[in-house]
């Protein structure tokens, strides 16, 4: 099967999907820079106390729920050498493990930590508790960004599958996923994919369930 048709497997038309290969410049593709913090898919980075400001998005791939997001595929058991695991691989591939929250709902402000907790996305582990969640985090040294809310609306989900690029999210038009990052940690697409249209159904209502192939 060709990439399309692998990807209508798991973003079908019967939950609204439309899957839209995107044109060179359509969206602000970017190298990633060594040594950034990781992203979540969350379409807020970017944004300052000023507006939106394309530099001052983290060079690093966005992966739902960043470090979160790594660490749910990890098949062991406990929580602390779950998320070292998971911050080991960042660092391998050469960027620092980050989390992210925001300005109006703390550590919560990142959706796929809320929905993880909430039991909500089938196919991943549960998330520990907050406090020890915070404990975790400070453990292993993960850097916390906090977000400030953007201007557009969203228009969908942006798959980049282009090795050490990342896609900007253009002041909250796109939420993005450096699908790449997750092969290289070692995550298989089979398993991936579900959750990021589980995510996709979670945020996006179905006339904005657009995904945008970079």
């Amino acid at each position: 099967m060709n990439k399309i048709e692998v990807l209508q497997q798991y973003f079908t038309s019967a939950q609204g999907w439309e899957l839209v290969v995107l044109k060179p410049g359509d969206v602000t593709i970017r190298k990633t820079l060594p040594g950034s913090p990781q992203r979540c898919m969350d379409r807020r980075f970017g944004v300052t106390e000023n507006g939106y400001d394309p530099d001052a998005v983290p060079l690093g791939p966005a992966w739902m729920g960043a470090l979160d997001g790594i660490e749910t595929f990890s098949r062991r058991t406990n929580p602390l050498a779950r998320a070292k695991e998971a911050a080991n691989k960042v660092r391998a591939l050469g960027f620092e493990p980050a989390d992210h929250g925001d300005y109006a709902l703390g550590a919560d402000g990142c959706s796929f930590r809320r929905a993880r907790r909430a039991g909500l996305i089938p196919g991943v582990s549960q998330a520990v508790g907050k406090r020890l969640d915070e404990f975790i985090k400070t453990k292993i040294k993960a850097q916390h960004i906090v977000l400030r809310e953007a201007q557009y609306h969203a228009r969908g989900i942006v798959l980049n599958d282009r090795e050490f690029t990342t896609v900007l999210p253009e002041n909250g038009k796109y939420y993005v996923n450096d699908e790449w990052f997750a092969k290289l940690a070692g995550i298989r697409p089979e398993l991936y994919l579900p959750v990021i249209a589980a995510c996709g159904e979670l945020i996006l209502p179905i006339e904005d369930r657009k995904l945008f192939i970079a």
